[in-house]
């Protein structure tokens, strides 16, 4: 009974840094080997905030309409996520007046398509890009749309029983529609408190996010796990914070036509 508490403990703490207008989340890994095979999964993302651990949820679909191609489709929330806009790590001298600590909510839709194949008894690899459109509301403080582009090519092995798969999202996130009660926020996000070159609605940034993706279960139901992170490439946290690390849990569900067959074949043997 403890381990799953220390799993849960750990995936708030590694949720809990200093992070601010992005937040990394799961990527959606199918897995596929073969044409016409579902997968949905339901998951959670543990964080932190003011009144304890809370959880964002979020949810993946996966179809191959033929071999070799998978559409996806996902849904991605933030709830009642702390963050602040100025870096905790690199204070400006007033910073117990001038820091900004918000609530943040937000939702986004993602779309996308790819290629994927197997290799050998066990091996797959798929490379999926797609398109992303979201909202981040800093209650009270702000709100922003959003879009992004990425691409992720993932490798691994699956069988009866695991699936193990770890791949490389590259992501580029631009943010738009920023409103403000306050008409200095916008500025003052932008100021050199953020380093150098920083325009939160004028340019784009960009994100590598290694992942690695767990399932353990048997044919229609299995157990996932997801670990991963985010590296902003300028190297400069104003959009990240300190240490965006993500942990997701949830439930799969999958089909596909080769379970039907190993039925089939057990009645034949009985």
């Amino acid at each position: 009974m403890r381990q799953p508490v220390y799993l849960l403990f750990i995936a708030v703490l590694l949720s809990s840094c200093s992070e601010r207008l992005y937040y990394p989340d799961r990527a959606n890994v199918p897995a596929f080997r073969e044409a016409h095979e579902l997968k949905a999964v339901i998951s959670g993302k543990p964080q932190d905030n003011d009144i304890g651990p809370a959880i964002s949820p979020a949810a993946d679909i996966a179809y191959a309409p033929i071999n070799h191609l998978g559409i996806i489709a996902s849904y991605r929330t933030i709830m009642d996520r702390d963050a602040y806009l100025y870096p905790l790590f690199d204070k400006p001298d007033n910073y117990s007046y001038n820091n900004t600590a918000v609530n943040i909510n937000g939702h986004r839709i993602e779309g996308g398509a790819g290629y994927f194949t197997g290799f050998g008894r066990l091996g797959i690899f798929e490379a999926y890009g797609g398109y992303g459109n979201g909202v981040v509301d800093g209650t009270g403080k702000f709100i922003s749309r959003y879009n992004r582009f990425y691409l992720q090519p993932e490798a691994g092995i699956r069988n009866k029983i695991i699936t193990v798969m770890g791949g490389i999202r590259v992501a580029m996130e631009k943010f738009y529609s920023f409103q403000s009660a306050d008409p200095t926020l916008l500025s003052e996000i932008n100021s050199e408190r953020y380093g150098p070159n920083v325009n939160l609605t004028a340019q784009h940034f960009f994100f590598v996010e290694p992942f690695i993706n767990f399932e353990v279960g048997y044919k229609y139901v299995a157990f996932n796990m997801q670990l991963g992170f985010s590296a902003q490439v300028d190297g400069n946290p104003a959009i990240t914070g300190d240490f965006p690390v993500y942990a997701s849990f949830g439930a799969v569900f999958h089909f596909a036509p080769s379970f039907l067959h190993d039925e089939k074949k057990k009645r034949h043997l009985l």
